[in-house]
């Protein structure tokens, strides 16, 4: 029988420059890697991936390591099932498409 405490979720958060093209595109190419994975988009710059065992996530995890940009910064969280299973999402008013970050987006 599979555990929520033997099994786990990793969670990506990253930062990685969109100032250049060339940035938006190692940004892009990163958010692409991650999907090609297996990763769910959360929110822009969030992704999580479903492990059924400790020694897949550190896998999987060190997978991730390998993709990250020379202009980036990845934090991988560890949760289990469990703590996963505790998540607590708020929208504020009406939720806008996933597709569409305010991110990054300047009017003057």
């Amino acid at each position: 029988m599979i555990s929520a405490y033997k099994t786990m979720w990793l969670l990506v958060g990253f930062d990685i420059s969109t100032i250049t093209k060339a940035d938006i595109r190692k940004a892009n190419n990163f958010r692409n890697d991650l999907l090609k994975l297996g990763f769910t988009r959360l929110q822009l710059s969030f992704y999580a991936y479903y492990c059924d065992s400790k020694e897949k996530a550190e896998r999987i995890s060190k997978e991730v390591g390998k993709l990250v940009p020379n202009n980036g910064h990845v934090t991988v969280f560890f949760l289990t099932d469990r703590q996963f299973g505790m998540t607590q999402n708020y929208f504020g008013g009406l939720r806008k498409d996933l597709d569409e970050p305010e991110q990054g987006i300047l009017l003057f």
